[in-house]
């Protein structure tokens, strides 16, 4: 199989999550014997991390490159009625240009925030950011709509791992105000009497590291 088969196929098992589509039954191994105290096999960070973010409430989009970033971008923004996006990134900046939302330096007069992120955890479908992408601005003093855009070797296993991943990027200068993003259903937000993610909305666009 092809690399390309192979993300057509990651792709097809990422929607078949979403929609609740069983996945197409897989073929019986030749001389595999699956008894009841075979080992569990676990499922792909990819797809747990994308199966916990959407029951979370998150919205996820695939996005197979970075002119359909954009596109998916700006029709959120129709969706969503957003007339200015506020980020603190150029790479984010760049990537906005030409939208149908006008690109804001301030946070206060802007519909929705668009960032990147720094980790994905699998085990919780949480987000990873920090102030470099809020700009030192409190969560809950961003809009509360928030268009991340991640690529899949951020997908980790959990916080840990996420941490381990952050030390590793920045060495010795890791960044402030680090925060992890959760969809208004995840238990933990709902029973907490004050959360800034309980009125938040997050669309998540994924993107292949190896393409853009």
């Amino acid at each position: 199989m092809g690399q390309g088969q192979e993300k057509e196929s990651l792709f097809g098992k990422l929607i078949n999550i979403i929609t609740g589509n069983p996945s197409p039954p897989k073929k019986p191994a030749e001389n595999k014997v699956e008894g009841k105290y075979s080992p569990k096999v676990e499922e792909p960070l990819d797809l747990r991390f994308v199966k916990n973010f959407t029951k979370s409430g998150g919205n996820f989009l695939y996005c197979k490159n970075l002119q359909e970033v954009k596109d998916v971008i700006s029709k959120i923004c129709v969706e969503e009625n957003i007339a200015h996006i506020f980020t603190n990134e150029d790479e984010m900046k760049h990537i906005l240009e030409g939208g149908s939302a006008q690109v804001s330096s301030d946070a206060k007069r802007s519909n929705a925030i668009c960032s990147t992120c720094e980790a994905m955890i699998a085990n919780m479908g949480g987000i990873m950011i920090d102030d470099l992408q809020t700009g030192s601005i409190r969560l809950s003093d961003l809009p509360e709509v928030h268009i991340i855009l991640g690529k899949t070797s951020q997908i980790v296993e959990g916080l840990h791992a996420g941490m381990a991943a952050i030390n590793k990027k920045y060495n010795k200068n890791i960044p402030g105000q680090l925060t992890t993003l959760k969809g208004h259903k995840d238990e933990s937000v709902k029973q907490a009497s004050n959360d800034s993610n309980a009125k938040r909305t997050l669309f998540l666009l994924l993107l292949e590291d190896e393409i853009g």
